[in-house]
């Protein structure tokens, strides 16, 4: 290792590809360091760390081929969509990640490789769709992800406002939808003290112009 200085150790419990770090640091050797690594599929063994990181090592050695990622979706929305799902949970200097990575919402091991995320969610509908969590109180994970326009987030997200309408209990996206009324002024009606009686049965300035 001489005039050759090893990289900075990941911490246990980081992933790369479908492997996640659980014991460190191993040894030392000319590759830098060594560290002790649990597959998705539970088998275990110890690598060079600078493997993971340029991503010659991605799982086992079964759960997925050798070498480096042979995609050439670098430059598509879905890796867009990926690296921002990583960032916000995994980079503490991101915007998000007080609202995501902070309150440990978590990218699942198998998801910190961009094939795997794209063999499980697929091509992206179109610009109108992004990523959303099914159980906001999980992570992002094969099973709680979908494909979904904004509007249905809006009904999923943790700070929807529910309403009471016809003795329903309704997110008021959807209340506003079955009755016509725009969102933004039902939205500040309520934000003004407006009972919500009131601002469902008095008609919006949209609907008086008609």
């Amino acid at each position: 290792m001489k005039g050759r200085k090893p990289g900075p150790l990941p911490s246990v419990g980081d992933g790369f590809a479908l492997l996640t770090v659980v014991e460190l640091p191993f040894s030392a050797g000319r590759h830098g360091y060594r560290c002790r690594v649990r597959c998705v599929c539970g088998t275990e063994r110890v690598v060079w760390v600078t493997h993971l990181r340029t991503e010659r090592t991605r799982s086992c050695g079964k759960c997925l081929p050798r070498g480096p990622l042979t995609h050439d979706r670098s430059r598509t929305p879905e890796h867009r969509v990926w690296a921002k799902m990583k960032a916000r949970c995994q980079n503490p200097t991101d915007t998000r990640f007080p609202y995501y990575g902070a309150r440990g919402i978590r990218v699942c091991a198998r998801w910190q490789s961009f094939e795997a995320f794209f063999a499980d969610m697929g091509q992206r509908p179109d610009g109108r769709f992004s990523i959303d969590r099914i159980d906001n109180a999980k992570g992002y994970e094969p099973g709680n992800c979908r494909w979904t326009t904004h509007t249905e987030q809006m009904r999923n997200t943790r700070r929807t406002k529910f309403v009471t309408l016809g003795g329903e209990r309704l997110s008021l996206p959807v209340a506003c939808e079955r009755t016509g009324l725009r969102y933004a002024v039902i939205q500040q009606r309520l934000v003004h003290g407006w009972t919500e009686s009131r601002a469902f049965s008095t008609p919006t300035p949209h609907q008086e112009r008609q």
